[in-house]
């Protein structure tokens, strides 16, 4: 009895043993030191912003695919400065396929995260949340395919997002609606394919990116071209077209040729008139004319007077 329960409790010592072993494997092949290279840099922000000034960790990391937490920082600092002080890092191993958790613990001060040339396929608020105090995020030049819904819940101060040169096809509808953003790239990738440096600019590429990188977007697209094909004129519709133009045009030549022999005629009747008036006025009959020519009426005295002028039987 008491040998079998000695085997017992060694069995139970041998599983505790194993498990230990285990888990400080797994957290150890899951952990690395951060090595950085701390520097002031000025990193160009585009924008009204222009360009702004970093105290940065310059990151290294082991090659390790399988590192999920940071648990210390290996470097030294510049001018008596402390992790406290550090306000941007840069991640550019070509193997990394994740953002390391842990980073806040040693740089909880974070502006501006620099991300570049990974394996980077995801971005989400599990990543980014380490940062609330982010403004600048640059995640170009990696494998980014997919922004997830509320990926910037937890960085709600953020003014620049770089995404350009990514294979992003779609985002979640008002991805980017609750930040205030001042400058947008996204350029290089499957859909928004554009670089906004101001607000109004930024807010109307936002709109664009709401339908174009939509889930939706094939079906919006299906519908835009049914529309279309709907406001597309028919052969037959532009032929008619065509006909009641040339009938309105004949009409409107046909108007205008009657206004114009309205015009020449009321001239040509003005001036008749100013004629007769000028030849009354202007001529008396002298009193050597026969009387019988006095009792003419005024456009008989018009046309005897003018045969007279002509005649030369008139004196003036």
């Amino acid at each position: 009895m008491y040998d079998k329960f000695l085997i017992k409790r060694k069995n139970v010592f041998g599983i505790t043993l194993l498990l230990f072993i285990s888990v400080n494997i797994l957290q150890f092949s899951e952990s690395a030191e951060i090595i950085c290279d701390f520097h002031t840099t000025g990193f160009l922000m585009g924008g009204s912003i222009g360009s702004k000034n970093f105290y940065i960790c310059l990151a290294s990391l082991l090659k390790d695919e399988g590192i999920a937490n940071i648990t210390g920082i290996n470097g030294e600092h510049s001018d008596s400065r402390t992790h406290s002080d550090v306000e941007a890092i840069r991640l550019t191993d070509d193997w990394l396929t994740e953002v390391p958790s842990g980073i806040d613990n040693f740089f909880p001060n974070i502006e501006f995260l620099y991300i570049r040339e990974t394996q980077l396929k995801t971005v989400n608020s599990n990543q980014l949340q380490q940062f609330p105090n982010l403004e600048y995020l640059w995640l170009h030049k990696n494998q980014i395919e997919t922004i997830e819904v509320n990926a910037f819940s937890r960085t709600p101060s953020l003014r620049v997002i770089n995404l350009h040169t990514n294979k992003i096809s779609l985002l979640a509808y008002n991805i980017f609606r609750p930040l205030h953003l001042e400058v947008l790239d996204m350029t290089g990738n499957n859909c928004g394919n554009e670089l906004a440096v101001l607000p109004q600019t930024v807010n109307r590429l936002i709109a664009k990116i709401d339908v174009l990188c939509s889930p939706l977007r094939d079906i919006i697209n299906e519908d835009l071209r049914l529309s279309s094909l709907e406001m597309i004129p028919t052969q037959n519709d532009l032929d008619k077209s065509i006909e009641n133009f040339q009938d309105e045009n004949k009409t409107l030549k046909d108007k205008v040729l009657d206004i114009e022999r309205e015009v020449i005629n009321l001239n040509l009747a003005e001036a008749i008139e100013n004629s007769r008036n000028d030849i009354y006025i202007d001529y008396e009959v002298p009193k050597t004319f026969p009387g019988n020519l006095k009792k003419k009426s005024f456009s008989t005295r018009s046309k005897i007077i003018g045969t007279v002028i002509r005649k030369g039987e008139i004196n003036m």
